[in-house]
């Protein structure tokens, strides 16, 4: 690549990243704003009550906090498998306790391996989940 070539993409770059980005912050408020039908959705999955038509709240919550609070690319999101899943590690950090997962399959798997970390709050949903998504799917991606 030329020298003008560099020059020209980092200043497309950086005039890119002086416009307004998309914060962390921004991404969690689609999280609070959608915990409250989650949660009431949740409850329903817990008493057995919870109808087909919610299942994709459910699944669409869950997959929001892997893509938004843990800042996980897609391809993590949509590859995670019921076996990785299963295979979560539990650690214990500043004497609170988190689940482990690794995800092989995803666009930088050939450098990294994806993992992020679940408090015991996030852990007990996708426990919830991983009881009901049986009833309404017998894929191997979580």
């Amino acid at each position: 690549m030329s020298r003008g070539a560099i020059k020209e993409t980092t200043k497309l770059r950086y005039e890119k990243m002086k416009r307004k980005q998309i914060l962390p912050n921004d991404c969690m408020k689609v999280l609070i704003v959608a915990k409250r039908h989650f949660i009431a959705a949740l409850q329903e999955a817990t008493e057995g009550k919870l109808s087909e038509a919610k299942v994709p709240l459910l699944n669409g919550y869950l997959e929001g906090v892997i893509a938004l609070k843990h800042c996980q690319r897609r391809g993590v999101v949509m590859n995670l498998l019921v076996d990785e899943w299963l295979d979560r590690q539990s650690t214990v950090f500043n004497q609170k306790t988190y689940s482990v997962i690794s995800v092989k399959e995803h666009k930088t798997a050939a450098t990294q391996l994806a993992m992020f970390a679940l408090d015991e709050e996030e852990e007990a949903w996708f426990k919830v989940y991983e009881r009901i998504r049986t009833r309404f799917s017998t894929d191997a991606v979580f």
